[in-house]
């Protein structure tokens, strides 16, 4: 249950094992993270994992789908097929989290149209929702290209996505903004242009989440919490940091640090633990064509030619953030 103070949060991701790190704190920390429904795409790996994925994440946790509903939504990008980051997670996207097979089953409703008819309610209701996605935006663009008007039920969007320097899937792009940056486009553009001010626009790109990272030392904090979720969570990060180490930035040589970047737990933790992320209003416009597609170029003029206006997250207190993530997986070891 979540308290009336806290907004109502729907997160929309593809887990993908920082996806599941997020989520297993975002439910044990569910009095400040607010969420009430869970919302996956494909990205990571194809939509049947993401969609089991959640279903065993949520179970691990200890709840069901009247506590927790999860819907399925698109199976891939708005043009194109699939990319996906299976040599990063694994074949089924939670590599190393011995989890069992999930006894329920996601929603029998899109998540594109749970998005739409929640997103209505919350405006007539007058009590707008926080989204916060994890992977590709294909789910809310969607929602937005079927109906405009459910802007106007978000309290904001906050998004794992984009970076304002180099990228992570190209030299340019990063992953989630690599997968469908035609998505990502008409979400920024959409948020810009709603209401009078718009809705604000959170952008957690890799210029935060490369500096916010797991050791050994922090993995074994997960795994001494003893419980299903903290077991689960240290599984994947060992597995995780043998194959997406921090990589130094261009000119700086050396090899790549024995750590692995949290991108998707960088979000969840931020609403956590509040004031440990400093934000910067700017702009974000999207590379679409060429061997940039994908790319986020941040801007922190006035101007309207830098594209739509965005709030870039782009620098943090690592050791809050950590701690805020670790001990929101310890509530469940409480549960």
């Amino acid at each position: 249950m979540t308290t009336s103070a806290v907004p109502p949060t729907i997160i929309d991701c593809d887990p993908g094992v920082d996806d599941a790190h997020a989520l297993f704190a975002a439910i044990g920390a569910r009095e400040t993270s607010g969420l009430e429904a869970v919302t996956v795409v494909a990205g990571n790996v194809a939509l049947r994992h993401t969609r089991r994925n959640a279903l065993r994440i949520r179970e691990a946790a200890g709840l069901d789908a009247a506590a927790l509903p999860v819907y399925a939504g698109c199976p891939g990008p708005m043009i194109g097929p699939l990319t996906d980051a299976a040599d990063v997670h694994g074949a089924d996207g939670l590599d190393g989290a011995g989890l069992p097979e999930p006894r329920g089953e996601v929603e029998p409703v899109h998540a594109v149209a749970f998005l739409i008819e929640r997103l209505r309610r919350a405006a007539a209701e007058r009590r707008r929702v926080r989204l916060v996605t994890l992977g590709p935006l294909t789910n809310l663009a969607t929602a937005l290209v079927m109906a405009p008007d459910i802007a106007d039920g978000l309290l904001e969007v906050r998004s794992m996505i984009g970076s304002a320097g180099r990228g992570n899937i190209t030299p340019a792009a990063e992953f989630n903004a690599y997968v469908d940056p035609e998505a990502l486009d008409r979400v920024a553009t959409t948020l810009d242009a709603a209401g009078t001010d718009g809705v604000p626009f959170f952008v957690y790109g890799l210029t935060l989440t490369h500096t916010v990272t797991a050791d050994h030392a922090e993995i074994a904090g997960y795994a001494a919490l003893g419980s299903r979720a903290g077991q689960a969570v240290a599984g994947m990060l060992t597995t995780y940091l043998d194959r997406h180490r921090v990589v130094p930035l261009p000119g700086m040589g050396g090899a790549p640090a024995d750590e692995a970047p949290l991108h998707d737990p960088c979000v969840i933790a931020d609403l956590l633990a509040p004031g440990a992320v400093r934000a910067v209003p700017g702009r974000l416009r999207v590379v679409l064509h060429g061997p940039a597609r994908g790319q986020t170029l941040a801007s922190f003029g006035t101007g309207p030619e830098a594209g739509p206006r965005a709030i870039w997250m782009v620098e943090g207190d690592a050791g809050r953030l950590r701690a805020a993530l670790l001990s929101a997986v310890a509530g469940l070891s409480r549960a």
